[in-house]
């Protein structure tokens, strides 16, 4: 703040607070973060990350201020006050990649129940008319408080960038930093009806819902099995569609074995180019957690509470171990889902589900699925496709605490009611 400049190539060491908290202020070439560029608005869309230190000892508070002219918006997932340019991201801002946008047009707000979410389109071939990125953005909201009851986070934001390497959206990527922003590579003339019930845009906002996981099988695992259920539960096609796409799912992961454990492929995920083995292949081990909770909980919960339970974690400047997270779930529910996960991962081949489809009712015949309501554990199958109620603030908040005072199973029924 006194004008010195950093020294080039030496670590830099913020001077001792002595009056109250050290300020950093920083004056930068905005040129070399810029991601994508709209030549006729002079929007900007910004890795931040290039642009803040990453201090070793993390702030207690950080706060940014951007100093833009009149009539320039800054679009970020970040909590702040958007018509000031003043925004307090979470400490995960130092530590994860983030994006902003910086333009003369606002972004489209979706109020959803629980919180909001900010849409930008950045790139001149969108022109105009953004209703295709807008319809995306509402169709990928959906599917996310279809699995989790609202919108698990207060901010979030989705930028759209041109993409001419798709026909719909080519690639998408969640960033953590700060909050949770999702990235899309969108076709610019592609139509609503195009992008709608699609699969990458749906994935990428049910990662915003769980914390950062550090084994790739179950955070890719838990956000493809609930892609799945999300665009069922949403009405794109019929519960027997559903459970033929996750079955032909965990068909191309059972076809894309790299010859080792699923633990050791998910630690080596992308030396060995193992997606497609890695996310089905957890996939299919959060559908038997699923499963398995469900039945301990007489169907009055399932993985999406378990996952709720992580809220406290969603904006941790960290990676969290499976473990920790299987370690808290087991609190909940009681022990042994460490178990079932571990002895999938130590297997080569891909984890067995036919107990468990025997069990709910779900017969593959083919290219054809057929759904036995006789079966034992119909009801739990049926609950796995079918919408969940809203939730409300107070009920996530009593949830939560039920899970870090380590109330077992046994408390489900009384803590909970069925849902209707």
């Amino acid at each position: 703040a006194d004008g010195r400049p950093l020294p080039a190539g030496a670590p830099f060491r913020p001077p001792a607070a002595r009056d109250g908290p050290t300020c950093l202020v920083h004056r930068l070439r905005i040129d070399p973060a810029t991601r994508e560029r709209e030549a006729s608005s002079g929007a900007r869309m910004l890795a931040v990350h290039d642009l803040l230190l990453r201090p070793r000892t993390l702030p207690r508070r950080t706060t940014v201020v951007f100093d833009v002219p009149p009539g320039t918006v800054v679009t970020t997932a970040w909590p702040g006050d958007p018509r000031e340019a003043v925004f307090e991201p979470a400490a995960s801002v130092h530590r994860f990649p983030s994006y902003v946008v910086v333009g003369p047009r606002p972004p489209d707000v979706l109020d959803l129940p629980g919180g909001g979410l900010r849409v930008a389109a950045v790139g001149d071939p969108f022109g105009e008319d953004r209703s295709a990125v807008s319809a995306l953005a509402r169709d990928a909201a959906r599917a996310l408080v279809s699995i989790y009851g609202r919108f698990p986070r207060r901010h979030m934001a989705l930028f759209a960038r041109p993409s001419t390497w798709s026909e719909t959206v080519g690639f998408g990527q969640l960033t953590r930093g700060g909050g949770a922003a999702v990235s899309l590579s969108v076709a610019p003339r592609a139509r609503a009806e195009d992008l709608v019930g699609g699969w990458t845009a749906t994935h990428e906002f049910l990662h915003a819902a769980m914390p950062f996981a550090e084994d790739p099988w179950l955070g890719e695992g838990i956000a493809s099995y609930f892609t799945e259920v999300a665009r069922t539960r949403i009405g794109h096609r019929t519960e027997a569609e559903g459970w033929r796409a996750l079955e032909e799912a965990f068909e191309r992961g059972r076809r894309r074995g790299r010859g080792l454990p699923l633990g050791a492929t998910s630690r080596h995920m992308h030396a060995l180019f193992a997606y497609q083995r890695v996310y089905w292949g957890g996939a299919a081990i959060c559908f038997l957690l699923d499963v398995e909770i469900r039945r301990r909980t007489a169907n009055r919960e399932g993985l999406e509470d378990a996952v709720r339970l992580l809220a406290d974690l969603l904006d941790a400047p960290r990676t969290i171990p499976a473990e920790r997270i299987l370690a808290r779930w087991e609190r909940r529910y009681g022990p042994g889902l460490a178990d079932l996960a571990r002895r999938h991962l130590d297997a080569r081949g891909f984890p067995d589900v036919s107990a468990a489809y025997a069990f709910l009712g779900i017969v593959h015949d083919g290219g054809r699925t057929r759904l036995d309501d006789a079966a034992p554990g119909a009801a739990i199958r049926r609950a796995i496709m079918a919408p969940r109620p809203l939730r409300t603030a107070r009920d996530l908040r009593d949830r939560l605490a039920v899970a870090e005072q380590g109330e077992g199973p046994a408390a489900v029924g009384v803590q909970l009611g069925p849902h209707r």
